[in-house]
């Protein structure tokens, strides 16, 4: 079990990782000397592990590792790359509008993260300009505790 979830996380983020690069490292600059951008969506536990949770932190911590690592060797070619942690749970908008989340349950005050501003982010990532390019950037809502 631990490898398996060390190989859908880490190796699985390193593969993809890896085909972005080649892909985008034959796209022309654009006007900003952007060639594209890799965001590796991570958790918390990139940042913090918890008890029985060895194998996931030990897979967020390569991830972590894995975008410092292509970020060192990216950048310079042009091609932002990004960790970003998310410690919190997404709720996601049910049909009657409220937000909910599979084991948090039912959103209130704004306690877990939107999907639609977690997207904001990531397109403003994106669109940096490359004298500011962030390498990470973790979210979370205003009540989480950490």
């Amino acid at each position: 079990m631990a490898f398996a979830t060390i190989k859908n996380a880490a190796f699985s983020a390193f593969l993809v990782g890896q085909q972005a690069a080649l892909a985008m490292r034959q796209n022309e600059p654009s006007a900003n000397g952007a060639r594209g951008t890799i965001i590796v969506t991570n958790a918390s536990a990139a940042l913090k592990g918890f008890p029985k949770s060895g194998a996931f932190a030990m897979a967020c911590h390569a991830k972590a590792g894995l975008a410092e690592s292509l970020a060192r060797e990216l950048m310079p070619q042009g091609i932002h790359v990004c960790n970003v942690p998310i410690d919190a749970a997404i709720g996601f908008t049910q049909e009657d509008g409220t937000r909910a989340h599979r084991r948090a349950g039912t959103t209130v005050d704004d306690n877990m993260a939107d999907p639609e501003h977690i997207a904001e982010l990531y397109l403003q990532l994106h669109r940096q300009h490359r004298s500011t390019w962030a390498f990470e950037v973790a979210l979370r809502p205003w009540v989480e505790k950490w």
